[in-house]
């Protein structure tokens, strides 16, 4: 099966946040890089977005002890 990817604005939406927040938190590392899939084209893997979302989750859940 082929894995869906989220494309910059794709992922913004999802996240609720701007193209700028988005490249802020890749370069500070909150934020796992894209995978280019052509010369002009990168978008992030489901899975990786699924994984950064749970951990977004687990981090509030944590702070509200």
């Amino acid at each position: 099966m082929i894995e869906r990817h989220y494309s910059v604005a794709d992922l913004c939406e999802q996240l609720g946040i701007g193209r700028t927040t988005l490249w802020r938190m890749v370069r500070d590392g909150r934020i796992q890089p894209p995978r280019r899939l052509s010369a002009a084209r990168v978008a992030w893997p489901q899975s990786e977005v699924d994984a950064y979302l749970a951990n977004c989750q687990r981090s509030r859940a944590g702070g509200a002890t």
